[in-house]
């Protein structure tokens, strides 16, 4: 009973501790900016971001430690965290190289902080009883980000200047930025597909916890409508694909495997009607379809500014090859050598993350991060289904899987999103982006790992 009451206690703890977390990294910055605080500014000292570096660090490398001691082995190349670890191990010598404050490179290891530490907690329990780890913890952090992030579709009040398309205000939300606020709600319209899909409570708490889902869902797909922002609109179809065909690979029928049998036709036919749709849209005054269709135009400096800006961060990273030219360096080089004469806007170069992180810390921490999030959302399971064999020990299930499915989605929103809008140097995005990266594969190590203890404990 003691036993049981301590461990009750323990899960209590954690979940406080990674609430409070969320919420600090989702709306601390926008209560700064409502108080005229700039929270991140403020770590831009010398000093104060070495000893946000070291904590940070101290904090991996133990949630590195926890999450390593069942594993297979470390070193072996089908071991996400192994590139992780090279990532920041690039990131921070070149950190430590360049001498002066980044507040992207402490971004970046704060958001892997936080998501190796709820990775921990995914993977805590295993060879315990069922009564003891039975509430994984991707069964309540997924529901309390759909209900922060419904929070913050809320909180209607924009607390920046107004951004305009055609007359119409781009929604920021508290978060001051039309993308990230579109992002976010991107992630939360998959969240809350994938929450009311997997209830397996009784009939009346299966219709009610579907009901709320849709209420919220219809909030943020008004609200991710209203940014403006085609970068979630492109990600949050992609989560959305990726979870209807993930859905019919966990719950196989009829019509999904006719849907497998006739996939290429289907996306032929798909591509075929969204290129006639467009081309028919030209003409259209609703605005969100002009949107759309603006990005195909030689007129939208927008997209102009991203293609440019593309291309002198690529030439950047090429020029800076190994080791790439610095934390705080592209911008500013982009700025001064390889900004079109006709373009003026530089900052556009911040708004795809991952020709920013090959320019800043070079091509091989980028290869490194590409094969990191590859494993992480692809990664199989290490032997029998957890469902059939499993189930007994880690206290894991079907459901549990499907919702690990619904993590990748979202997950799958950012990672299109970085492309566009930027996010994986921002507080919000960041901390979402890297939770549910971690909890859509943490289902999956937890049978990797309770295989190999299963084996230990035969030998």
């Amino acid at each position: 009973m003691i036993f049981a009451m301590g461990n009750r206690c323990s899960q209590l703890i954690r979940m406080a501790v990674v609430t409070v977390g969320l919420v600090a990294f989702l709306f601390v910055e926008a209560l700064a900016r409502v108080m005229s605080i700039s929270v991140m500014w403020s770590f831009r000292d010398a000093v104060t971001q070495k000893m946000g570096f070291l904590c940070l660090g101290l904090y991996f490398i133990v949630f590195l430690y926890l999450r390593a001691r069942p594993s297979l082995g470390f070193w072996r190349a089908d071991n996400p965290n192994l590139w992780l670890c090279l990532v920041l191990l690039i990131g921070v010598t070149r950190y430590a190289l360049d001498g002066s404050p980044s507040v992207e490179a402490l971004t970046l290891l704060a958001g892997v902080v936080l998501g190796q530490g709820v990775g921990v907690w995914a993977d805590a329990g295993i060879g315990k009883r069922k009564a003891d780890v039975g509430m994984w913890a991707g069964a309540w952090i997924v529901p309390l980000l759909l209900v922060l992030l419904a929070m913050g579709a809320a909180l209607s009040a924009d607390v920046v200047r107004t951004l305009v398309y055609r007359g119409q205000v781009r929604w920021s939300g508290v978060w001051g930025n039309p993308n990230i606020a579109g992002l976010l709600m991107g992630v939360g319209v998959l969240l809350a597909g994938g929450v009311a899909g997997e209830v397996q409570r009784g009939k009346l708490v299966k219709t009610a916890v579907r009901i709320v889902c849709f209420v919220l869902g219809v909030i943020m797909a008004a609200r991710l409508l209203n940014s403006y922002s085609r970068g979630a609109w492109v990600g949050t179809i992609c989560g959305l694909a990726y979870l209807i065909t993930t859905g019919f690979e966990l719950r196989p029928s009829k019509f999904s495997r006719w849907i497998d049998n006739h996939g290429l036709p289907l996306l032929i036919i798909a591509v075929s009607i969204a290129v006639l749709t467009g081309w028919e849209l030209r003409g259209i005054g609703w605005n969100p379809a002009r949107r759309v269709v603006s990005a195909s135009s030689k007129n939208d400096f927008s997209t102009r500014n991203r293609l440019a800006a593309w291309e002198g961060a690529m030439k950047i990273a090429g020029d800076h090859f190994l080791f790439g030219a610095g934390w705080n360096e592209p911008e500013r080089l982009y700025e001064n050598y390889y900004r079109p004469s006709q373009l003026t806007e530089a900052a556009a170069i911040e708004m795809n993350d991952y020709t920013m992180l090959g320019a800043a810390i070079g091509i091989p921490a980028l290869v490194c991060f590409g094969v990191f999030v590859w494993l992480r959302l692809t990664q199989r399971r290490d032997g029998v289904s957890l469902s059939s064999q499993c189930e007994g020990e880690s206290g894991m299930s079907a459901p549990a899987d499907r919702l690990s499915a619904t993590c990748r989605g979202g997950a799958t929103v950012l990672l299109v999103g970085f492309m566009f809008d930027g996010g994986l140097f921002k507080l919000p995005t960041a901390a979402v982006f890297w939770v549910l990266l971690e909890l859509g594969a943490g289902e999956q190590e937890v049978t990797t790992k309770a295989n190999a203890l299963h084996r230990r404990e035969a030998v």
